[in-house]
């Protein structure tokens, strides 16, 4: 079985630089993330790497319609999927201060989002008996900065 990793938050430059990583290793590599842009330059260079496969799906973590629609196409047959997460939505102080519902929408593209992917993943690596996980977090949930309190 071919390994297959799905990576949210895939324009980010680490999650990036794990697909190359993971396309030099024959993997099927789908990138996931809410905005497409410069994906599917991302995939073709994936491919010119040595990816099995590649493909973009659309995937919001903040919308459950659009996770939902995610979990269900992730799965590729033939291959043992993996997830590589890299979700961050960090609006300015200034414009968490001002609009309080920007709060929410933080928390459910962060970290509530990603909980529910991978919950909704669980049943997929389950039933192939195993898969990684890695998730990338930041400092910023350890300890305050000014400019993001």
């Amino acid at each position: 079985m071919t390994d297959h990793w799905l990576i949210f938050g895939a324009s980010s430059a680490i999650a990036r630089a794990f697909a190359r990583e993971a396309a030099a290793r024959g993997a099927a590599v789908t990138l996931a993330r809410r905005d497409q842009d410069n994906l599917a330059a991302t995939a073709a260079d994936l491919r010119l790497r040595g990816a099995a496969s590649t493909r973009v799906l659309a995937c919001d973590a903040w919308d459950p319609a659009s996770r939902a629609e995610c979990i269900a196409s992730a799965p590729l047959a033939d291959t043992t999927i993996n997830v590589f997460m890299a979700i961050a939505q960090m609006p300015a102080q200034d414009a968490l201060d001002a609009d309080p519902a920007l709060l929410a929408g933080m928390i459910e593209a962060t970290y509530a989002g990603p909980v529910a992917l991978l919950q909704g993943l669980a049943p997929e690596l389950e039933r192939q008996k195993g898969g990684r996980v890695v998730v990338v977090g930041s400092v910023s949930g350890d300890r305050g900065r000014r400019k993001n309190y």
